[in-house]
């Protein structure tokens, strides 16, 4: 049975960088262990425990479960004017059930409910799965750039965001 639950507990964090490494591993070695730590890093900023605390932060993050395993996660970053759309990832054997939608569905209505008029998201190219999400989701491109990534060489972020009003 699916569960999407959005209330922080103990060990979410490592939740969250746990799904990063077994969600991407089959995608290079890019996604290795530069990868694990540029994650952790990008968790660390965000505060996630604090703000999770504070009942004022619109900041929040989604966990899907299936049969009491997490299976991925999604979440909003209150960036002030506008929100951001952090950390998507369904595990593999859970792809093709709708988690992804059913996360990102959950993040946009909590941005609309907050007051967000705009979110945005910034990935790279080659996520093919999370592209196709994104777009039929009504995200537009706003710019695509070749610069240095996460495991030390270029590659190309892509930068997406959609109107909520």
């Amino acid at each position: 049975m699916l569960c999407i639950r959005s209330d922080f507990r103990d060990g979410d964090v490592e939740r969250i960088a746990d799904l990063h490494t077994k969600g991407y591993a089959n995608l290079g070695p890019r996604f290795g262990a530069p990868f694990d730590a540029y994650v952790l890093e990008t968790l660390s900023e965000a505060n996630l425990k604090a703000r999770s605390q504070d009942e004022n932060d619109r900041t929040r993050i989604w966990f899907a479960e299936l049969d009491e395993q997490t299976v991925g996660c999604a979440a909003l970053v209150d960036r002030g004017e506008r929100a951001q759309l952090r950390w998507v990832v369904v595990l593999d054997e859970a792809r093709g059930n709708g988690i992804g939608r059913k996360l990102l569905d959950a993040v946009l209505a909590h941005a609309k409910e907050t007051g967000f008029d705009e979110i945005y998201l910034e990935t790279i190219d080659q996520l093919t799965p999370s592209m196709t999400l994104y777009e039929r989701s009504g995200f537009k491109l706003l710019s695509q750039k070749i610069m240095p990534l996460w495991y030390g060489e270029n590659g190309c972020e892509v930068v997406m965001n959609m109107k909520l009003s």
